[in-house]
């Protein structure tokens, strides 16, 4: 079956889910919605990918061809390397449609900012209050001291402090009581916050971070170095012929590998950072000591694998040890993210080229 996605294909327009009147497709619009569903279900049946809603939404939308980045990654997994597996339509899914977590995330962050404006607002609420007190405190004592005052001067000026201080005390009270429901729901907030930051950063599958976790990585370390001292190894770390683990186990089996390589990898990098940004692709970021420590690093990932066996429990199949191979580049002062990542596939590359199981390191740290 040979299916491709084009822009040219008329788009429908989507039913707004939270409007109160339903909207209704024309004749038109529901032809070609079932057109793109029928390329949709072609590419699920092509790659054996399960026709769940989840993983069916990303292919309908390659067909739709509205986001031109979810279509350059697609087509690549589609067209170039023709290996459009369910762990990397899963990869891909977490990446693209996660917008409600995103909206979520963006809405505590909101809610957030709107607790400590109020918390600003009621202390200075209380400090208008404190300087009303003073100048209250002002009036009367001008009165006192000024002249000879009356015994009802005298009464009034300490009804007009009492007044005053009875005012402050009860603004205080009620300014302690909300400070302390503002305090719970800014915890209760933070909370919430850090969770759906997590969840954006975590992948699905392996429990790792993902390629946004990656990104964010990448571009802290680079920045860092330029007020830092230190050496910063990234270590590209890809399966060796997961294609074929695939074909011949399945590509659940192929999520299981997935896993079993996270796990290896977490065991091993306990003050290093992990990363999955790609399909079968982990990215480590580690900070050796010098050059010889970065490859005693790189080679003990190696030797985590030569030590492990894998067998399915689900079947009982085994399928024996699994091998990587890694490409590790040192980063360089003044080069930027793309450099250093270009200078790490590089090297992977390399690794791969020159028999598979092997790490590439370069020489020269920078």
């Amino acid at each position: 079956m040979n299916i491709a996605p084009t822009s040219a294909s008329p788009h429908v327009t989507a039913a707004n889910p939270t409007s109160a009147e339903p909207q209704t497709f024309t004749s038109r619009e529901f032809d070609d919605a079932f057109e793109l569903a029928k390329q949709a279900l072609g590419y699920v049946g092509k790659f054996r990918t399960p026709p769940s809603p989840e993983i069916f939404e990303l292919w309908y939308r390659y067909v739709e061809g509205k986001d031109p980045l979810l279509n350059e990654r697609m087509s690549f997994l589609v067209n170039d390397s023709g290996t459009a597996n369910r762990s990397q339509i899963n990869s891909l899914r977490h990446e693209f449609f996660h917008r409600t977590d995103a909206a979520n995330h963006q809405r505590t962050a909101d809610e957030l900012i709107a607790s400590m404006s109020g918390l600003e607002t009621m202390i200075q609420s209380q400090a208008d209050a404190g300087e009303r007190f003073d100048a209250s405190l002002n009036r009367t004592n001008q009165k006192l001291v000024v002249g000879s005052p009356s015994l009802e001067d005298v009464k009034g000026c300490v009804s007009e402090v009492l007044a005053s201080n009875e005012k402050m005390r009860s603004q205080l009270v009620q300014m302690k009581i909300q400070l302390a429901e503002s305090q719970a729901q800014m915890d209760r907030l933070r909370t919430s916050l850090t969770n759906s930051q997590l969840l954006l950063m975590t992948d699905a599958l392996t429990g790792v971070g993902n390629r946004r976790y990656f990104d964010s990585l990448i571009a802290r370390e680079v920045n860092q170095y330029r007020s830092t001292s230190g050496l910063k190894l990234l270590l590209l770390v890809d399966l060796d012929n997961f294609k074929a683990i695939n074909d011949t186990y399945g590509h659940d089996s192929g999520d299981v590998v997935i896993q079993f390589v996270a796990g290896v990898l977490k065991s091993i990098t306990d003050d290093a950072e992990l990363a999955r940004y790609g399909g079968d692709e982990f990215a480590i970021f580690a900070t050796p000591v010098d050059h010889e420590a970065g490859k005693v690093f790189a080679d003990s990932i190696i030797e985590a694998f030569s030590r492990k066996k894998l067998t399915l429990t689900r079947t009982g199949e085994t399928i024996g040890r699994i091998c990587v191979s890694v490409g590790a580049a040192f980063l360089h002062a003044g080069e930027s993210q793309t450099d250093w990542f270009d200078r790490a596939d590089k090297l992977l590359y390399r690794a791969k080229t020159g028999g598979r199981n092997m790490v590439m390191i370069e020489r020269k740290v920078g």
